[in-house]
């Protein structure tokens, strides 16, 4: 008798840590994530913009606009472009992000 009582709770424990694991997996949404990527002096094709930490990615179409699905609202997206500034986004519950990125004289070659 006690170890039917004793598998029984070991059961409902296991269900509850699953519930809960389930639970926390959802509560990091995934969302698609479009915007713009620019300069001072119009859109920026070819610009790359990933999410930090992945190999997800994508690049900007020929007007700069980018579209990414399945983001993590807790994801940092990171935009870069060769002569220009590497800039880091964190996503939260935006679904569209515009940047204009600024140029790095740093990393230019005369």
């Amino acid at each position: 008798m006690k170890k039917l009582f004793t598998q029984k709770l070991k059961l409902i424990i296991r269900s509850f840590l699953l519930a809960v694991t389930l639970l926390c997996f959802g509560l990091a949404k995934a969302q698609t994530i479009s915007g713009t990527v620019s300069d001072e002096t119009g859109p920026l094709p070819g610009a790359n913009v990933l999410v930090k930490g992945t190999t997800t990615g994508t690049q900007t179409d020929f007007d700069g606009n980018y579209t990414l699905l399945d983001v993590g609202s807790d994801a940092t997206l990171v935009f870069s472009y060769i002569g220009y500034k590497t800039t880091e986004i964190a996503v939260g519950d935006q679904t569209t992000i515009n940047i204009t990125m600024e140029q790095d004289a740093s990393k230019l070659d005369e």
